[in-house]
């Protein structure tokens, strides 16, 4: 949600399942991490009615980290 901090671990290997923030042509995105039709996918977690678009793992993206831990402020 708008607002959380993640904590994210550059060290942990990426695998299928692990959500990930990842360098997509230069932006910085938090998708899941998916093993489709034998390829690697960032697929997006969104709330009902938004739209975010999946994208294939390949030399336009860099997985930068994985999501280890989240802090959520409640005002």
């Amino acid at each position: 949600s708008d607002g959380d901090y993640v904590v994210v671990d550059r060290a942990v290997d990426a695998k299928p399942g692990h959500i990930v923030v990842a360098l997509v042509r230069g932006d910085r995105t938090m998708k899941r991490l998916r093993r489709r039709e034998g390829r690697l996918w960032l697929v997006p977690e969104a709330a009902a009615g938004e739209v975010y678009p999946e994208t294939i793992v390949d030399e336009d993206v860099e997985i930068w980290g994985v999501v280890v831990g989240l802090a959520r402020k409640y005002r």
